[in-house]
C-alpha cells in the first residue's frame, strides 16, 4: 500500500489513519491546475497534530505557484486560523480547543478565491467552525491575476503532522464534487479474480491475468500480462470494500510500457453492472 496510497519525496511514509499516511516534515506540494474561470478550491484531510505552536498546514497558492492566496493554520490554544496568503493577517479565527494532540480530525477547507466576495469555510469532522464572506481572498501583489489558485501544500511549517485521506476539488462539475464530500476514507484495492473477459497473455503463463497485476509494488518484467493485438480486453475482479460506505470516486492506476517500435496506446475500462465504461487512450 505505501506505494500506491501516498508517495513522497518530502514526507515520510508511516502508519496513517486507514492503512498508510505520511509524516510530513516541511511541506508536500499537491498540484491541481483548475483551469481559466474556476476559483473555487476545496480541501479535505485527515490530520493528526503531535504538537501545536501557530503551524500552517494547507497553503493554496496562486496559479503561478509564487504567491500564497490563504492559509489555514492550528495555534497553541487549539483554534482554527485563516489568514490572507500575503499579508498574513487573520480572516477569522474560531473558537479554542476545536484541535487537540494526539488524535484524528477530518478538516476541509472550502474558499473562493475573489477580489471583493471572497469567502472561506471551515469544517472540523463536518461541523463548519469558520465562516467567513466578503473577503479580498485574491489579494496578492506579483502573483498572477488569471484565475484563482493552482496548488495546494500540506505541512507548510508543520514539521510535527500525521496526514492520509486527502482529496482536492475544484468546485466544478455535478454533486457530489462540487462541495466539500465530508470525512473522507481513501482505500486500494486490487485485483483478486479473473473477470469477464481474459484476452491478453499471462507471463509466465502459469499464473491467472489478475495474479500479475495485484502487486504491493510492481514487479516490472517479473510478472505482467501483454498483448499486440488491438480492442483486446482484460478485466478483473477486485477486492470488496467495507459495506455501509457510499462510493463517491474510483481512481484506476496502470503501469504499462511499449516493448515493440511503433505507436501503441492503452486505455483504462470499468465494467459496473454488465457494461463496459472505456476511458481516454494513453500513448506508451
Amino acid at each position: 500500500e505505501v506505494t500506491d496510497k501516498w508517495t513522497s519525496g518530502n514526507g515520510t511514509i508511516t502508519t496513517g489513519r486507514h492503512g498508510n499516511g505520511i509524516s510530513i516534515p516541511n511541506s508536500l506540494r499537491i498540484g491541481l491546475n483548475p483551469g481559466p474561470g474556476s476559483n473555487r478550491a476545496i480541501f479535505g484531510v485527515a490530520v493528526k497534530f503531535n504538537a501545536l505552536a501557530s503551524q500552517i498546514f494547507v497553503v493554496v497558492d496562486d496559479p503561478g505557484g509564487i504567491i500564497f492566496r490563504v492559509i489555514l493554520s492550528g495555534l497553541a490554544s487549539g483554534a482554527l486560523a485563516v489568514a490572507n496568503g500575503f499579508s498574513f493577517v487573520n480572516y477569522g479565527i474560531s473558537v479554542p480547543d476545536v484541535i487537540k494532540t494526539g488524535q484524528w480530525y477530518y478538516i476541509e477547507l472550502d474558499t473562493v478565491i475573489d477580489a471583493a466576495v471572497g469567502s472561506v469555510k471551515v469544517y472540523v469532522d463536518g461541523v463548519l467552525q469558520i465562516n467567513l464572506t466578503g473577503l479580498n481572498t485574491k489579494e496578492s501583489p506579483g502573483g498572477s491575476t488569471t484565475y484563482g489558485w493552482n496548488t495546494a501544500q500540506l505541512g507548510r511549517s508543520a514539521p510535527a503532522m500525521l496526514c492520509d485521506d486527502f482529496y482536492v476539488l475544484d468546485g466544478t462539475g455535478a454533486a457530489p464534487f462540487n462541495a466539500p464530500l465530508g470525512d473522507t476514507r481513501i482505500d486500494v484495492v486490487r485485483p483478486n479474480a479473473v473477470g469477464v473477459q481474459d484476452d491478453w497473455t499471462p507471463q509466465p503463463g502459469s499464473n491467472a491475468n489478475w495474479d500479475n497485476v495485484n502487486d504491493t509494488t510492481p514487479d516490472d518484467d517479473a510478472t505482467y500480462n501483454h498483448s499486440a493485438t488491438a480492442g483486446q480486453i482484460d478485466l478483473f475482479e477486485m477486492e470488496d470494500i467495507s459495506t455501509g460506505n457510499t462510493i463517491k470516486g474510483a481512481q484506476m492506476l496502470i503501469s504499462a510500457k511499449r516493448t515493440t517500435e511503433g505507436f501503441s496506446q492503452i486505455a483504462p475500462l470499468m465494467r459496473q453492472s454488465s457494461i463496459n465504461y472505456q476511458g481516454s487512450t494513453v500513448a506508451l
